[in-house]
């Protein structure tokens, strides 16, 4: 536990490497997934919203809040 707190993952069961250089080389890769499925929730939802703000009561305002 006292490894952990200095930042020592460890080392890999299976490939006998650094934990931490395994995450480390994941990040970007992780880090640019996030950021294209919140661009692509925006893209979709932003304009979701505004047609069921716009129309009240319309097949759009209903299934918005249907998923929502």
């Amino acid at each position: 536990m006292g490894n952990l707190l200095r930042g020592d993952l460890g080392e890999s069961y299976f490939g006998r490497q650094s934990v931490a250089q395994l995450v480390g080389a994941a990040l970007p890769v992780t880090f640019e997934l996030t950021v294209l499925a919140l661009l692509v929730a925006l893209a979709l939802a932003v304009p979701a919203a505004i047609g069921a703000a716009l129309r009240p009561g319309s097949w759009i305002d209903l299934g918005v809040s249907a998923l929502a």
